[in-house]
């Protein structure tokens, strides 16, 4: 299917949800689409990346196949959000990894890996990779602290500077004219992403029965449960990390920490949780689903869900081979994989939280100050 193609049917689609409304109140799609008269390339991005798949509208839908309308708004919502990644991917020339993300990926995984084990093998004396280091700094006799600090940095930099710039463009893109940024709606949206709102799946609807649909033609809570798991997991494995900062830089404790202590504690709840929510979201994603779905999405995901999951499986090897021979290989294996998730961030699955968080704030504007339509006629009576 072409772009324009894409964009043709969704707001096809949409034009016969927005008559229907049957599914009003289903999720945080529909109170942005029932704002909208029309949906232009700009209306689908925005709904596309509010939506949480939850796939409650494609069960409840009259019109889905066989059906001659053939109304499938998870397939389509899953669609768009790619369009919407390759349109702002920067730079640009690299958008086409996101129709080529099993090339990308596994290209990717090997170059990572290869290179930071390269790295460490020229670096110093390579028998330092397969002998222990019980001494306090003993990370650093594999990898010198401003190597780590240095690449840290400028990665960090890259990654968060694109993110920025994204946010800016896809907000401009997205709202609606003369509606003004407001740091109420953004921490209300923050709010939103941490508490997980609009993953329950019918939440505005109290005599049904919320969750979202896998395979199973019922509901449940399972997708919110495993999101909460990953969601959670990265941030106490960032809490770790930012800890084990302070620890080293304010009060020259070196790592390897003690067991009990606060880095390795965090960096243990965010691994397990991580490793729980990804293979478990793998094994929920390889059983059968009725409903037709766009299969470079679901691709996009398991890139994602195998490179947290690399992460935190030689994060944990780390932690229990760092007494013994093991502790280079494994810290050097887990480098690797750090620097496959950073380098793919902006060009992975890892971007939808940014167009998604740009979403919400967005929405709670267009709540604060009305429909569209209210809104504007009240600019031009300004």
């Amino acid at each position: 299917m072409s772009a324009l193609d894409i964009f043709k049917e969704g707001a096809r689609q949409f034009t016969i949800c927005n008559a229907c409304r049957y599914c009003e109140g289903f999720c945080p799609v529909w109170p942005v689409m029932e704002r909208r008269t029309q949906f232009g390339k700009n209306d689908l991005y925005y709904m596309a990346n509010i939506c949480h798949d939850c796939k409650a509208c494609y069960y409840a839908c009259p019109y889905t196949e066989p059906n001659e309308q053939k109304v499938n708004i998870p397939e389509i919502l899953s669609r768009l959000r790619l369009a919407s990644y390759k349109e702002y991917a920067t730079p640009r020339f690299l958008s086409g990894y996101f129709g080529r993300h099993k090339e990308f990926f596994a290209f990717t995984a090997i170059a990572s890996v290869f290179a930071i084990t390269i790295f460490a093998l020229l670096i110093g004396d390579p028998t330092r990779l397969f002998t222990p280091h019980p001494e306090a700094g003993s990370f650093y006799d594999i990898f010198p602290y401003f190597v780590i600090v240095t690449a840290g940095v400028i990665i960090g930099v890259y990654v968060i500077s694109n993110y920025l710039y994204n946010i800016v463009r896809f907000y401009k893109a997205i709202k609606v004219n003369g509606a003004k940024f407001s740091v109420r709606a953004a921490l209300v949206a923050a709010s939103d992403v941490f508490w997980h709102n609009g993953f329950k799946g019918g939440w505005l609807i109290k005599d049904k029965k919320a969750g979202c649909y896998h395979e199973e033609t019922t509901p449940s809570y399972t997708f919110l449960m495993l999101h909460a798991l990953i969601f959670y997991g990265f941030i106490a494995a960032l809490i770790s990390t930012i800890i084990a900062a302070i620890y080293q830089d304010v009060f020259a404790i070196l790592p390897p920490y003690p067991v009990l202590s606060l880095p390795v504690f965090f960096g243990i709840v965010g691994g397990i949780c991580m490793t729980i929510g990804t293979l478990a979201f793998f094994v929920l994603q390889s059983k059968p689903d009725i409903r037709p779905i766009f299969k470079n999405m679901s691709t996009l995901d398991h890139a994602f869900l195998f490179t947290l999951a690399l992460v935190s499986i030689t994060g944990f090897l780390t932690l229990i081979f760092r007494s013994s021979a093991l502790l280079g290989m494994m810290f050097t294996f887990h480098l690797g994989f750090v620097l496959l998730l950073f380098v793919t961030a902006p060009y992975g699955k890892f971007v939808h939280f940014t167009y998604r968080y740009t979403t919400l704030v967005v929405t709670r504007i267009e709540e604060r100050k009305g429909s569209v339509r209210q809104e504007l006629n009240l600019d031009s009576d300004d």
